[in-house]
Order: structure tokens, then C-alpha cells, then sequence
């Protein structure tokens, strides 16, 4: 019997890739996207014991903002309204569209508020980048949607995710390391002042 899924992760998270991965492994879709996969907040009648299994997916803080601002901001700016994005003195701005590090470190934080801190299955972009951590991710999905592992799991190959065609092998290394290569240190301090120490400690990932 096929079985869906509830997947939620900001924008530039991996959750095309985590579908892609879940697809060509179980062969099962993401749930409709109603509610929408980038909610910020719960959304109104969703209820957290739903039947399916329910994941979050987060990316190192750092590398996050940098993806937004610096790559493809996707629909972020559109979709995402519930902070000041792009508004703000020129000593907020970052990246080529000028985006609010204050506004973006909010929406992150929020995110995480209301998303992680519900006992639901969080995963961390990174860990699907390394093939042992990656495995066991699908092993934990198996166990949880009640769907047979395959005998070898498929990855999904580079430059094939959807959204993602420039995607490259030094860019799994970039991400890897969990560093930004882009930000000033003065964009970093904002960022760690405004998602705060321990929530980024929180999350599994090391303060810079």
C-alpha cells in the first residue's frame, strides 16, 4: 500500500533532494503540498500526529544564508513575508539582492522554533551529504513509513536534483565543512547574536 509523507524545510534546505532520495529509493511522494513543505509556521489544522511519518529538514545556518544570498534565492523573498527581508540599512544588506541578514536569521530561527523543538524526525542537510550518515536517514524513513529498504540505495547523481542543475561535487565539499566562504565576519556575529548560541549548538552545528 503506497504511503506519503509530510516533508518541511526552508527554502535552499535539500528538501528536493530528500524527495528525490525517498522517490528513487521507496518509491513514495511527498504529500500534496498542501500544507505548504516551506511553512514557516505550523499550519492551521495540521496536526503533528498525523498518520504519515513527518520530517524536518535544517541546513547549517552559515552556508543558509549564503545559499539565499548569494545563489539562487529561489521564491524566498515572495513566498516568505513574515520578516523584513529586504529592508533595512546598507550594514544589513547581503549578497547581490541586497537581502536583510537580520530578517533572514529570523526566518531561520523562527523555522526552528516552531518546527524542531516538536519531537519530530529532524534531519540535517549535511548528513545526507556523507553516504553512512545518509543510510541510516533512509533506514530511520524505512522503520517509520513501514516501507522494505532496497537491497542498495541509490543516491541522487550531481547536477540532477530538481532546482539544483549547477550543483558540483566542490559543493558538497563546501557544504561539508559547514563554513561560510562569503559572509564578513561582522554578517556572522549577526547572524549568531539573532538565532542565538544555543540554538545553533542546538541543532547539531558549531558556532563560528
Amino acid at each position: 500500500m503506497r504511503r506519503d509523507y509530510f516533508l518541511f524545510g526552508l527554502q535552499r534546505t535539500g528538501t528536493n533532494y530528500l524527495q528525490q532520495l525517498i522517490k528513487t529509493n521507496f518509491d513514495l511522494e511527498n504529500n500534496p503540498q498542501v500544507p505548504w513543505k516551506h511553512s514557516i509556521d505550523i499550519p492551521d489544522q495540521f496536526s503533528l500526529e498525523a498518520q504519515r511519518p513527518i520530517l524536518v529538514i535544517v541546513k547549517n545556518p552559515y552556508t543558509w544564508v549564503e545559499s539565499i544570498s548569494f545563489r539562487h534565492k529561489v521564491d524566498f523573498v515572495e513566498r516568505q513575508k513574515k520578516f523584513n527581508i529586504r529592508a533595512g540599512s546598507k550594514e544589513y544588506q547581503v549578497g547581490p539582492y541586497g537581502l536583510n541578514i537580520i530578517g533572514l536569521a529570523q526566518t531561520y530561527k523562527e523555522f526552528c522554533k516552531n518546527w524542531c523543538t516538536k519531537g519530530l524526525y529532524i534531519i540535517r542537510y549535511e548528513q545526507l551529504l556523507h553516504d553512512d550518515l545518509r543510510e541510516k536517514v533512509l533506514d530511520d524513513f524505512s522503520i517509520m513509513s513501514g516501507t522494505p529498504r532496497p537491497e542498495v540505495y541509490e543516491n541522487v547523481p550531481v547536477g540532477r536534483v530538481s532546482q539544483s542543475p549547477r550543483f558540483t561535487v566542490q559543493d558538497i565539499e563546501y557544504y561539508k565543512e559547514c563554513k561560510p566562504t562569503q559572509l564578513t565576519k561582522k554578517q556572522i556575529n549577526h547572524i549568531n547574536t539573532t538565532i542565538g548560541k544555543k540554538w545553533i549548538q542546538g541543532l547539531g552545528y558549531k558556532v563560528i
